[in-house]
């Protein structure tokens, strides 16, 4: 595999969001067999977030001037080139959410439960159930206010979801919150575990497994 570049240029300075999507966008691209491969990666995730969009912020005609200039990258065949380009196309969005970072960050939420088939408790907790155990999953909540009654709230409701349905054996989590603050949930009796190491391979620093009973849970919420 290619190692990933970077241009360092002090001189050149953007701003955060910038930099977070070229970060992606390269990882995206050097990972990828194809120019056509990352190209069908990156439009499948922007597919879901396009649905959701407020269309007076980014109206129809201007999502298809989006997919139709990545598009147009399928056969560039240097990845340096093709991941400037693809970032270049994506600025109309990277202004978008600089711009409007509370409504940007409500429909990257909705585009990440729908693309992980999770049900929406609140806006800060979402689940996923498969086989008896459910996953909670956290969107994306960075410019949300009032996050630990929407937390406790949600986790609440979670409770009551877990008692209505007798199939639930497990509660399962994955965070990075869960790695660096294990004490907020093991005093709620939760336990935590490392992931195994299959999991843990394309992982950068440890994210232990969130899991609890469930009846204890209803109980303590």
């Amino acid at each position: 595999m290619e190692k990933i570049k970077f241009e360092n240029n002090p001189e050149v300075q953007e701003p955060q969001i910038y930099k977070d999507a070229r970060l992606q966008i390269n990882m995206e691209v050097y990972n990828s067999q194809s120019s056509q491969e990352a190209v069908d990666k990156l439009l499948e995730r922007l597919e879901t977030f396009f649905k959701y969009i407020d269309k007076e912020l980014l109206p129809e005609e201007k999502i298809n001037e989006i997919k139709n200039s990545f598009l147009d990258c399928v056969n560039i065949e240097d990845k340096e080139i093709l991941a400037e380009s693809l970032f270049e196309n994506l600025k109309p969005l990277l202004d978008i959410k600089e711009k409007h970072p509370e409504k940007y960050e409500e429909f990257q939420a909705k585009a990440m439960n729908e693309h992980g088939n999770f049900i929406e408790i609140n806006r800060l907790l979402s689940y996923g159930k498969d086989d008896g155990i459910i996953h909670i999953h956290a969107p994306a909540g960075r410019s949300v206010e009032n996050k630990f009654s929407l937390y406790r709230q949600g986790m609440r409701d979670l409770a009551k979801i877990v008692e209505a349905d007798p199939e639930v054996t497990k509660i399962t989590a994955t965070s990075y919150i869960v790695a660096e603050h294990p004490e907020l949930f093991t005093i709620m009796g939760f336990g935590v575990h490392e992931l195994s190491p299959k999991k843990k391979k394309n992982i950068s620093k440890p994210i232990p497994v969130l899991l609890a009973v469930p009846k204890l849970v209803a109980k303590i919420f």
